[in-house]
């Protein structure tokens, strides 16, 4: 992830137009691969709705750029994401929003193989990212290349709607955002945000907007069509992370899938200062509550306390689950990830684990 795309660290009036803005510009300051990633999901949920058995009856594929001038003439489509355009058998072109876009007809009796070859070669586009959408074989699933088609080995597969979400997949992805953007200062650019003194295991006084900003780009890639909409207001206050989905057919319509209510566990402030074991465990209690009733406001499926556990000596996580009887009484779940100041308490702890493992 790169944190002069984000721009949430130098200049903060971008945090307003993230809180207030509900146009098709809400995402515009993530990073291009997540614009380019959640756009494509939606003009294909939008073209899913409409005619699924048009958008299925071949493959298309999505390239973040313009087409190379003079290889071939491309079909110009100014209102593509309106999702009014037949998008089956060609390759779209276009910026991240993807606005308008450039089609290009996929060569006759192409698969896969012989498409990648073909965007590679003659278009000379396989380093940019891309997504492949193929719905004779799955429906459900955006395959993304964040390098282009030249690296097929890296990949992600990204479910196209929120259908699919439940609190089992909800925490794979967010243990996958932890493991590789959250977990040590050196795991992403932004993960070294976290700390204001590493050594000393000094959170930065705005920890939990550092995690609240990881979290969005992380949730805004693996989500597709679903969009982790952030600092909202409603009658019983200000959530921190909401994933909602807007209706197929009617843009005014949304579905909240879950809420996500984040806290930081500190053993110090910014500057030092010791922070008492009961003023974590108030803001633990404080948090199931905020789950609770945004969730009832809401109508959302899943809630979900997330702490992050900052500490010299993180333990937190292991009573993630139904460890915390108040959030099970809420039906709330519970979960906590360990953030460590230095690769060699992160190293220290995963030599420890694993000797206990074997005793």
């Amino acid at each position: 992830m790169d944190a002069a795309k984000l721009g949430l660290w130098g200049n903060d009036d971008l945090t307003a137009t993230v809180k207030c803005y509900s146009g098709s510009q809400y995402y515009q300051p993530l990073p291009d691969n997540v614009r380019f990633v959640h756009s494509v999901a939606k003009i294909i949920s939008t073209c899913h709705a409409r005619d699924k058995d048009e958008l299925c009856s071949a493959p298309s594929l999505y390239v973040l750029g313009t087409v190379p001038e003079g290889v071939v003439k491309p079909k110009r489509e100014p209102a593509f994401s309106l999702g009014g355009v037949v998008v089956s058998g060609k390759i779209w072109f276009g910026a991240q929003a993807m606005n308008s876009a450039n089609g290009v007809a996929i060569p006759e009796c192409s698969d896969a193989d012989a498409l990648f070859t073909f965007v590679s070669d003659t278009l000379k586009s396989g380093s940019r990212p891309a997504i492949y959408f193929d719905g004779t074989a799955n429906e459900e699933i955006l395959r993304f290349f964040p390098k282009g088609v030249d690296f097929p080995e890296e990949c992600e597969d990204i479910p196209l709607g929120g259908a699919h979400l439940n609190e089992a997949t909800l925490k794979i992805i967010l243990d996958r955002i932890h493991e590789r953007h959250m977990k040590t200062p050196t795991a992403s650019a932004l993960s070294g945000k976290l700390w204001s003194n590493k050594p000393k295991c000094y959170p930065t006084e705005r920890a939990e907007y550092a995690v609240q900003s990881i979290l969005e780009i992380g949730l805004g890639t693996a989500l597709g069509n679903v969009r982790a909409k952030r600092e909202g207001t409603g009658v019983y206050g200000r959530y921190d992370l909401v994933l909602v989905e807007q209706d197929k057919q009617d843009s005014s319509k949304v579905i909240n899938h879950a809420v996500l209510e984040l806290k930081v566990i500190r053993g110090f402030t910014s500057t030092g200062a010791k922070v008492a074991d009961i003023t974590n465990q108030t803001a633990v209690l404080k948090g199931v509550k905020q789950a609770f009733a945004y969730r009832q406001e809401c109508g959302a499926r899943i809630s979900a306390l997330c702490c992050y556990d900052m500490r010299p000596n993180p333990n937190l996580h292991k009573h993630s689950g139904r460890g915390c009887q108040i959030a099970t009484d809420f039906e709330v779940e519970f979960w906590a990830w360990p953030l460590f100041s230095t690769t060699e308490a992160a190293r220290d702890r995963l030599a420890e684990n694993h000797l206990n493992k074997e005793a």
